[in-house]
């Protein structure tokens, strides 16, 4: 199996300005297979295998987008690295990513799984693999283009190529520390004006971050993340979902657990939410 040449390593906690070098991905047109986006994975990556064995998702012509916050709160974080060298799975940064990455070098106080690792060769692999993520994956479909951010696109911005812009303006992570694409939810709380203006430029803006029961469309952004991780812990049985959206058809296909295994729960069109979520 063909793997991704692994990047250079760096000392990223002497160094005063942490570059972005990807901030936007681009993915060319899948003309031989199917695209999907997978919400929040929080270290649930035997739950992923198994919802993309029931998916019959096939490696060799299918592309898996991650929307971020592939680490923390589940047992299984340090399988990014492995999940990240794939050559059909791709992800943009999710704020958990940035705080390990960039903050003080771990997610959380209470991430264990991280702390209890820092300085062996696996902690520092799996900083070095997320350190690169952009900041959004741009995916060209037969429908137009449809972006992968984190949190959102706040509706401020009016057209993709000003966030593009603003972007371009901040060439650091530092900069990016609370910036709106890594975790703002104005749009979902409805702190902002017109959460459900249309951002121009692009079909669709795909993201997680904020917790949802369903799949949620305001305007062009849809959100996706079901908290499948608070359904491992046993915090949340009823609702945790894994959600996987098909790019071509536009159907969310739900994943729950039953007892420790996932099965299909429900397959949906995106429903615009208009009231209070």
């Amino acid at each position: 199996m063909v793997t991704k040449p692994a990047r250079p390593k760096r000392d990223f906690y002497k160094e005063p300005t942490r570059l972005i070098r990807e901030t936007f991905k681009r993915l060319s047109k899948n003309t031989t297979g199917k695209d999907y986006v997978v919400s929040d994975i929080h270290g649930c990556f035997t739950q992923l295998e198994q919802a993309l064995e029931l998916l019959k998702f096939d490696p060799t012509k299918d592309r898996l987008i991650a929307v971020g916050d592939l680490i923390d709160r589940g047992d299984e974080s340090f399988r990014a690295i492995e999940f990240l060298q794939k050559e059909w799975f791709h992800s943009v940064m999710g704020n958990h990513e940035w705080s390990l990455a960039f903050g003080r070098g771990f997610s959380h106080p209470r991430e264990k799984w991280y702390v209890e690792k820092r300085g062996t060769q696996i902690a520092e692999d799996l900083v070095s693999a997320i350190m690169w993520l952009p900041v959004a994956i741009e995916i060209e479909t037969d429908n137009g283009l449809v972006v992968v951010v984190h949190a959102e696109v706040r509706p401020t911005y009016g057209h993709w190529n000003e966030v593009k812009e603003y972007l371009a303006s901040h060439d650091n992570q530092a900069q990016l520390d609370y910036s709106f694409l890594l975790t703002g939810r104005s749009r979902i709380r409805k702190q902002a004006m017109q959460p459900e203006r249309i951002v121009e430029g692009v079909d669709l803006v795909i993201s997680g971050h904020s917790g949802v029961k369903s799949p949620t469309l305001l305007g062009n952004s849809l959100f996706i993340d079901t908290g499948i991780v608070f359904g491992v812990k046993k915090v949340d049985d009823e609702f945790a979902a894994l959600t996987i959206f098909d790019v071509g058809s536009k159907e969310c296909y739900m994943f729950s657990l039953s007892g420790e295994q996932i099965v299909l729960n429900a397959v949906t069109m995106p429903c615009e939410e208009k009231a209070g979520l």
